[in-house]
């Protein structure tokens, strides 16, 4: 899962080939020791070949239908010409699991049973969420449909992470970089930051102390049906709204809400703990391994974790800087296999509300930092500074 971190999936391959035909040692000179050879190494080292593929194709079939299928033609012809004769169940296994995976690429179908799925609950303002006055209308949305929707846009994104988007920190590479070779992460990062950054605006953007107070009771809500949901990407999302410096600093808001909403609060604390990043995001880290499926994980904690990894570990040994550091591709594939089988688990039974999703995954406007700080003063005014007195 992590070769792409070290060398390409066509050199990959071609080692792999070249091992199957591995030779003889020299000084062989009679069949039955040539017998021996071939019974105790040369096929144990071609059934280890097989089962490498096998999970090659299980794990990362991408890789297979990248560059015109390139390297799906190569493995046809291996397995045809080589491998049959040798092993005619393992190639053949082989061969089913690429003609399935090559069906449902081509051919994707939802994994979503729409007959256990909940009837939508909506409202008539879900038609208006394209107005001048969308943030106004979302807060006539039920909650727990927005969560609903939330779940299916963003578990839809996870389920397509694949591991070449995994290694080498290019989540985090340039803005460009990072959508051309890790576009579904670079997705999910920009829906996350678009709906924290549209707490923050709805918040400020609110007339009066009275509207904030239901703007962030909204959220609130929102955040509950998310927890409920085991959507712990989209309560982390909220929560970045609630924390950033803009909204953290109200003083006089988070006071007059609390005595205002005493129920409502108590639950913005349990959701704050929850995803508090405490303890590297201890009590999330219980709960992630509490949780029942389906369940979507916070994508900023593998990114942390795999980050972590990456930054504290060679990638060559230290004593020879040609040796390939595998301790630490092994540490990172732990990571990835965590998540795949998090992907595998990550489907939610519920009706798609297209203009929800449209909502979700489109651009609002964006307040700047130095906006967003300009607003939180105009709501309070930051403290006055006692002039010193000169003596």
């Amino acid at each position: 899962m992590t070769h792409h971190s070290f060398t390409t999936s066509e050199d990959l391959m071609a080692v792999l080939l070249k091992r199957y035909e591995v030779s003889p040692p020299l000084g062989i000179k009679d069949e039955a020791t040539f017998q021996s050879w071939v019974e105790s190494k040369l096929m144990p080292v071609k059934s280890q070949v097989l089962q490498v593929l096998s999970f090659w194709v299980t794990y990362q079939f991408a890789d297979f239908v990248a560059n015109d299928k390139a390297l799906l033609v190569k493995l046809n012809e291996f397995l045809n010409v080589k491998a049959l004769p040798d092993f005619p169940v393992k190639a053949a296994h082989i061969q089913d699991l690429l003609s399935a995976r090559l069906a449902s690429f081509d051919h994707p179908d939802s994994p979503i049973n729409l007959k256990l799925a909940p009837k939508p609950i909506l409202t008539k303002s879900v038609s208006k969420l394209t107005g001048p006055d969308k943030e106004l209308q979302l807060l006539s949305v039920d909650e727990t449909e927005l969560a609903r929707q939330w779940a299916l846009v963003e578990s839809s994104l996870f389920r397509q992470i694949g591991p070449k988007e995994l290694i080498n920190q290019i989540w985090g590479r340039t803005h460009e970089s990072s959508k051309t070779k890790a576009p579904t992460i670079s997705k999910m990062i920009e829906i996350t930051s678009h709906m924290t950054y549209l707490v923050v605006a709805m918040i400020l953007r609110a007339p009066n102390e009275k509207q904030r107070h239901a703007v962030v009771k909204y959220w609130v809500r929102v955040g509950q049906a998310c927890a409920k949901l085991n959507n712990f990407n989209a309560l982390t999302a909220i929560f970045g709204g609630f924390t950033s410096l803009p909204i953290k600093r109200l003083d006089r808001l988070w006071k007059t809400f609390k005595s205002a909403h005493p129920k409502s609060n108590e639950l913005l604390g349990q959701l704050s703990e929850l995803v508090s990043a405490s303890g590297q995001y201890a009590a999330y880290r219980r709960a992630l391994k509490a949780c029942q499926p389906p369940c979507l994980p916070y994508l900023g904690v593998y990114i942390t974790d795999l980050t972590l990894i990456e930054e504290g570990n060679q990638d060559y040994l230290p004593q020879n800087g040609s040796l390939i550091n595998f301790e630490k591709r092994r540490k990172v594939a732990t990571v990835i296999d965590e998540i795949l089988a998090r992907q595998q688990q990550c489907i939610y039974h519920l009706i798609a509300v297209p203009a929800l999703q449209d909502f979700l995954t489109s651009s609002h406007e964006r307040l700047s930092e130095v906006e967003a700080f300009k607003l939180s003063v105009a709501v309070e005014p930051l403290p006055e500074e006692d002039d010193e007195d000169d003596d």
